[in-house]
């Protein structure tokens, strides 16, 4: 896998000239950069190494006005190549690019000290010695200095050696599942159409495969992809890439839009981040500071919120809320840059925590300690962590993905062990959905606490069906995860079920009132005795002068203890009755395709309230499937 080299360094230094005279590429692709002298937006080139692997070459604007572009063009590189030119020595842009790169998370890289050829040799060790003493204390401090010259070729040799052990010793930091490639220009090709470019930063794409933009989520599929100009089949992390996206205009996609595969990303307005400020500010970052925030090729007004603090001091890291206009997309681990309004200047920078918006306040210290050190955590600890953050909400393998930083096969191996030691559980496997022990132990004391309320409220009634704490208790939480609580409730002893109904353990009704068991006999023995043509409950109630309350509680127990079963909102049927119908129904379509409501009808000598609503029943009991009007058997 070979890496990802960016420039840094101060206008008119001589990068673009250093990279055409190690590549042939000329990255000023613009009229105006050729016009006046000085690059404007990103270039891109190749360097082939003696291996034939070839390095991703990206040459950034030197002036102060395009640091903006330097940014998004430095957030994809792995290593540096710093150009300070011998007869300047280091300058605005010299330190400022090299705090952006710090910022960044860069580790690795090379020096080049450019236009020897301008300067005598004294000259030249007194540049040497300013960028020795410039760099120290920075990653670069043990980076070799090439003094060369672009226009005579003299000591280029020497770097491209340095260049191909970079890139021999040098491993990147890239996802190899999860594909990203942050759009950095978007164009009509003629015959083609729509062609989006960017870096990819990790995992792969092939030809014809679906992909998304986000943040709008629009997929479309990857007609055709190359590589420098050349076409290939499949793209992979490290690579610059262009892909010609079927069906897609130009409107689809817009410079600082990420591509990635359908679902793997979250947008959201307001992430959680480890901010730090630049050392050379000279005033403290206040809190509710609005700022330019640079994620990949997006630069995004934000306003930074602190948990602990009213300003960031110089040198400072803090845990900080950014809050965006318009949704965004990363993980956990990204690097960011913050830069001022006005002046337009770095402020810092630092690593997305969490890339999803979190209800965060400054006295939940747990979840502040918790995210402050998922950064240093290994991949059990961390993974732990996240699920105790995600709280009862839970999450799959791609959100813990996403907010871990994990690899799939990785995190699937520690999901096991977790899975296995109870630090962990699935509550729904067919998605693969997790929660932390914690959540889970929140969720069991708040149903033991909806149950207390409950015989409170209904001293009389052993207990609630499955549907009510489904409905009430459970309304806000996803119904797996409710029927999972409850299991996990009834396997330790902490609820019982007794004729279908769910209650605290050890719970004994108050004595029953004459009206209740008066309301149950009735109830039963009017559904059995209507059969396949029952009356409404309205309709029960008024002929037996039953209570409204004494009426809803007995079809309660009548239903927990499948003596009746609700067919629709007013209509029950006893169960005998009920099971006779739809085996009249099964027997029909064993020996037919298909039946109507009207052949329904036909068979049964219903009306057609009940036929509807019988039918409809047996759609949700998966007996049935409706195909148009007709129903047919339901395989499997």
């Amino acid at each position: 896998m070979a890496i990802i080299l960016g420039t840094a360094g101060h206008i008119d230094h001589g990068k673009t000239s250093l990279i055409r005279a190690l590549t042939g590429t000329d990255c000023d692709r613009l009229a105006e950069e050729k016009r006046r002298g000085i690059t404007i937006e990103l270039g891109f080139a190749a360097y082939e190494l003696p291996d034939k692997e070839r390095i991703g070459i990206v040459d950034v604007p030197g002036h102060e006005r395009f640091v903006r572009a330097m940014v998004a063009g430095a957030s994809g590189m792995d290593a540096a190549l710093l150009v300070v030119a011998a007869d300047e020595g280091v300058m605005p842009q010299t330190r400022e690019h090299l705090e952006i790169c710090t910022l960044l998370g860069l580790r690795a890289g090379l020096v080049a000290l450019t236009k020897i050829d301008l300067v005598d040799e004294e000259w030249l060790e007194f540049a040497r010695s300013e960028v020795q003493s410039f760099l120290r204390g920075t990653f670069l401090e043990q980076a070799p200095i090439f003094p060369v010259s672009a226009t005579t070729g003299k000591g280029l040799d020497a770097l491209r050696d340095a260049l191909f052990a970079l890139n021999e010793n040098l491993t990147p930091q890239r996802r190899p599942d999860l594909f990203r490639m942050p759009i950095d220009r978007v164009f009509t090709m003629h015959g083609h159409g729509t062609v989006v470019t960017g870096t990819v930063i990790g995992g792969s794409l092939h030809e014809e495969e679906n992909v998304a933009v986000f943040p709008s989520g629009r997929v479309f599929r990857a007609r055709s992809l190359h590589n420098h100009g050349v076409r290939t089949s499949r793209l992979d992390a490290g690579q610059r890439a262009a892909v010609n996206l079927a069906g897609a205009d130009t409107s689809d996609a817009a410079r600082g839009d990420v591509l990635a595969m359908p679902g793997s990303l979250t947008p959201a307005e307001s992430w959680l981040v480890e901010l730090t400020a630049l050392s050379s500010m000279k005033t403290p970052l206040k809190n509710r500071t609005e700022a330019h925030f640079h994620h990949g090729v997006r630069d995004m007004p934000a306003r930074l919120r602190f948990f602990d603090r009213d300003r960031l001091m110089p040198g400072d890291t803090a845990l900080c809320q950014v809050s965006f206009p318009r949704p965004m997309v990363g993980i956990s681990g990204d690097r960011f840059v913050v830069r001022g309004f006005s002046p337009l200047r770095t402020l810092g920078g630092g690593l997305v925590l969490w890339p999803e918006a979190m209800r965060l306040r400054s006295r939940d210290t747990r979840a502040i300690e918790r995210l402050r050190a998922l950064p240093a955590m290994n991949a059990m600890d961390r993974t732990c962590a996240v699920l105790e953050l995600a709280g009862v909400q839970g999450a799959d393998l791609a959100r813990l993905g996403r907010l871990t930083n994990i690899e799939k096969r990785i995190l699937e191996k520690t999901m096991r062990a977790l899975l296995a030691n109870g630090r962990a559980f699935c509550f729904d496997h067919e998605n693969q959905v997790f929660i932390g022990p914690d959540a889970l132990e929140h969720l069991c004391l708040s149903c033991e606490k909806h149950m207390r309320d409950f015989h409170e409220a209904n001293p009389a009634i052993l207990g609630a069906t499955r549907a009510e704490l489904l409905s009430g208790w459970g309304g806000g939480l996803a119904p797996k995860l409710v029927h999972f609580t409850i299991e996990r409730l009834l396997r330790t002893k902490r609820l019982e079920q007794t004729s279908g109904m769910l209650h605290l353990a050890g719970r004994e009704p108050a004595k029953r009132g004459r009206g209740l068991e008066t309301a149950r006999r009735a109830l039963h023995d009017a559904y059995a005795k209507a059969k396949s043509a029952p009356p409404n409950i309205s309709e029960l109630i008024r002929e037996y002068g039953l209570s409204q309350a004494d009426a809803e509680n007995a079809l309660k127990e009548l239903c927990a203890s499948g003596e009746l079963i609700r067919v629709s909102r007013e209509l029950y049927y006893i169960a005998p009755e009920l099971e006779r119908l739809r085996m009249t129904v099964v027997t029909w379509l064993k020996e037919h395709d298909e039946i109507t409501p009207a052949q329904f009808r036909e068979l049964t000598g219903l009306s057609r309230k009940y036929v509807i609503a019988l039918l409809e029943y047996f759609d949700r009991a998966k007996t049935t499937m409706r195909v148009g009007d007709a129903r047919r058997l339901r395989r499997g």
